[in-house]
């Protein structure tokens, strides 16, 4: 199978540099000689490094106030980072047409949430590689929104 064959697969990681597993996971990923690999990352860093090293294409998405959002969720923080979030999906949106992406893969929940916003104006399908537990009632909510918009979830636990 020749590789225009393969599909075009635009990973979105919301860290810029090697945290942990789910970095190393998405590492992985992009080494897979079945796809196509594109990274989008929120600013350059050890995972843009690393892509281009392996030949992978790189492009750069600020994430604006979403970055402020942590766990446990505080509604007011969402509602403040909603125009940042919409932004980037936008620029999210713009990558995947550009590199012709047929699927857009979300390696973490900030993102997660970004992708899912640019599904009402996208046609690639998402998959959401959620590798974190709910651990209230408001994190039970995002993650069923999660599964609903998105066309694959795939849940990594310990």
């Amino acid at each position: 199978m020749s590789s225009s064959q393969w599909p075009n697969i635009l990973f979105v990681s919301p860290v810029a540099d090697l945290k942990g597993g789910a970095e190393h996971a998405l590492l992985n990923f992009l080494k897979n000689p079945s796809i196509n690999p594109k990274l989008v990352v929120p600013a350059e860093g050890e995972l843009a490094k690393e892509a281009r090293r392996l030949g992978v294409p790189v492009d750069i998405v600020d994430y604006g106030h979403v970055l402020s959002v942590r766990r446990p969720f505080k509604p007011y923080k969402i509602l403040g980072a909603f125009r940042s979030a919409y932004k980037a999906a936008r620029s999210i949106h713009l990558s995947s047409s550009r590199h012709q992406a047929d699927w857009i893969h979300s390696n973490g929940l900030k993102t997660h949430g970004i992708v899912c916003l640019g599904k009402f104006f996208c046609s690639q399908k998402i998959i959401c590689h959620i590798h974190d537990i709910p651990g209230n009632t408001a994190e039970k909510v995002v993650w069923k929104l999660i599964s609903l918009i998105s066309n694959k979830v795939f849940i990594v636990t310990t």
